[in-house]
């Protein structure tokens, strides 16, 4: 963590271990305001972009800057978040986006778990039988989320796909 005067007002400037999304994003604090500007980690009120914007560490360094967020070290220097894009978010909004990649996890696990993997390339080409394979797990993810979060700006604009792709090629390799 480094501390800078800019003029007269004070940035302190940290890159967090878990590089969830580059290893050289850097979390800017403005301490007098109590506001916290954390880019393309978070936007407050909507999906995280495709593919969790990139993100170099999802899931495990993606949460874990999460939880430094909202940790008992970290939670009480700031009430503000601005993620880049979008709105201006809360603590509140942190605890949104866990809960949404929990839910998603889960239901790409329970998905996985109930779908065939087909057993015969009729095409003879393993890169559309994956490719099919996955379409398939990743809509019916959607569908399972779409109670709880069709509300949310980018739901129907494929960007859960995406994020249930990233959890299902984790749950794939790991």
């Amino acid at each position: 963590m480094k501390t800078i005067n800019f003029g007269n007002q004070k940035l302190v400037l940290n890159t967090l271990k878990g590089a969830g999304h580059t290893k050289d994003n850097t979390l800017i604090l403005l301490p007098k305001e109590r506001v916290l500007h954390f880019v393309d980690m978070i936007n407050p009120d909507q999906l995280p972009f495709y593919n969790f914007a990139g993100a170099e560490h999802f899931p495990r360094g993606y949460i874990r800057d999460l939880n430094y967020l909202i940790s008992d070290k970290f939670c009480a220097k700031w009430d503000f978040i601005n993620g880049g894009h979008g709105n201006i978010g809360t603590k509140t909004d942190i605890y949104k986006l866990l809960d949404y990649i929990h839910d998603l996890t889960l239901a790409t696990k329970e998905v996985l778990n109930s779908t065939n993997y087909p057993t015969i390339k009729a095409d003879g080409n393993h890169f559309i039988w994956f490719k099919r394979w996955q379409n398939t797990i990743t809509k019916s993810v959607k569908e399972r989320l779409r109670n709880k979060y069709s509300h949310m700006y980018g739901f129907d604009a494929g960007v859960v796909e995406s994020h249930a792709a990233m959890v299902l090629n984790e749950l794939i390799d790991h």
